[in-house]
């Protein structure tokens, strides 16, 4: 599932006569503050992880939402020290998002949305971003968006008092973190007129949503949120029943698709670096070396996996001779003995201590990339003379340490680790083929 930024730092200097010691989105609406209703709706869409981009009276919010945990989120903050506007909150909060793409929400309205929906536009139409368009009856007051009928954003138009009624942006969307990307981190910037107005010709989508559609921007609009969000309690009550089985198909269906895009990005990005470390690896080898492989978690396993799958065979159909490769996740009374009575942080590095040789290869798998334990074997592996390989999530310290890094283009845990299986699986399959004379006709 998507994670959410929320931009919840707006000051709402039209509502002061309203509203004065809060900042706009805790404004209180229908017995709750805005702000909880929004997150009540991503919840129930199933977002489990929300980025609040705070700027003004940040901790009356950070008080009352905390890490989110008794609103069935978990919660994360950025602070905006200086007003950034909606395209450099997001591009700072940006920062704290695992994955390459996210939704984003404007914290001061509210329209009802489908994430599924959305994704599903975004993705059959690779689109770098997708906005929520509702149509209201005075477009002028927020500015329209102009579509062509296939959804297709051609241009934003500023607010003006005779528009009449059209399309404007519900202020949802669904974007690319490369879209992003190249906006200067602490600088100010507005969404519409310098993000997305200068990508409309390439790649901006639209989605209509029925609605309803409110702002609190203004007394007038505060009253008529208390009574649309009133009507919209109801709902959220029984969101759990919304499960359907065709939406949950749905979701399920979206969630592969990005799977099925990250591994295609992975083997676009990882397919030079994968060769080289079947070169070192070979070398190694050859002359009487090792692999020792570490990992914690999910990547503990896969020690043992790739380790299995070395010194047996890939596939039953091709004997071979096994080849030298060591699970340094297995030896549990050790690991527990270390841990306890030393430290957590060594306990790979003082396996590759005792273990390793001059000429071996160490591999460390890290969703993350900055595992303590593998950057410290890492280390210990370099000082004995040994290389290192890495297979790991984007942008971590491991890939700078690396003698060869295996760099998966994601931030999200559950693709990184989607695509590692392939990875340890042809790195086998190459180092077989290469070691043995495997020819590609063979079965």
């Amino acid at each position: 599932m998507l994670e959410a930024i929320v931009l919840a730092g707006g000051k709402g200097t039209r509502l002061a006569t309203v509203v004065s010691d809060r900042p706009k989105p805790m404004a209180e609406v229908a017995g709750r503050p805005f702000l909880e209703w929004l997150l009540l709706e991503l919840r129930s869409q199933g977002v489990q992880r929300v980025v609040l981009s705070v700027g003004h009276l940040a901790e009356s919010i950070v008080t009352h939402f905390g890490d989110g945990t008794r609103f069935g989120l978990e919660i994360v903050y950025t602070h905006e020290e200086q007003p950034l506007g909606t395209g450099g909150a997001l591009r700072a909060a940006m920062e704290h998002v695992r994955g390459a793409r996210f939704l984003a929400l404007n914290g001061d309205s509210y329209c009802r949305f489908d994430i599924d929906a959305l994704l599903r536009a975004h993705i059959q139409r690779s689109a770098r971003s997708t906005i929520a368009v509702t149509y209201v009856e005075d477009a002028g007051r927020y500015g329209a968006v102009q579509r062509a009928p296939d959804g297709a954003v051609r241009t934003f138009t500023e607010k003006r008092a005779d528009a009449g009624p059209g399309w404007i942006n519900a202020g949802i969307y669904v974007l690319e973190r490369a879209l992003m990307e190249p906006l200067t981190p602490g600088a100010n910037y507005s969404i519409e007129r310098d993000v997305l107005s200068g990508a409309a010709a390439g790649g901006i989508h639209s989605v209509a949503v029925r609605g309803p559609f409110i702002d609190i921007g203004t007394p007038e609009s505060f009253e008529k949120a208390q009574r649309v969000l009133a009507d919209e309690a109801a709902r959220f009550a029984s969101a759990g029943s919304e499960w359907t089985r065709e939406r949950r198909a749905e979701r399920v269906r979206n969630r592969l698709r990005e799977s099925a895009e990250n591994l295609q990005r992975t083997a676009d990005a990882c397919t030079p670096a994968l060769l080289d470390a079947v070169e070192m690896l070979v070398a190694s080898l050859r002359s009487g070396g090792q692999l020792l492989i570490c990992g914690n978690g999910g990547s503990a396993a896969d020690a043992q996996h790739l380790a299995a799958e070395f010194v047996s065979r890939l596939t039953q159909d091709f004997p071979r001779a096994a080849l030298p490769a060591i699970a340094l996740t297995t030896d549990s009374s050790f690991l527990t003995a270390y841990a306890n009575d030393i430290e957590f942080d060594g306990v790979f590095a003082r396996q590759v201590e005792a273990l390793g040789r001059p000429g071996d290869l160490l591999l460390c798998l890290s969703t993350s990339g900055n595992s303590r334990n593998c950057v410290r074997a890492a280390d210990a592996a370099h000082a004995l003379g040994m290389s290192v390989l890495s297979i790991c999530g984007a942008g971590g310290l491991l890939s700078r340490i690396a003698d060869v890094p295996i760099d998966i283009p994601a931030h999200s845990t559950q693709l990184v680790q989607e695509a590692t299986l392939p990875l340890y699986h042809m790195l086998v399959d190459l180092t077989e083929r290469v070691l043995f004379d495997r020819q590609e006709n063979e079965k």
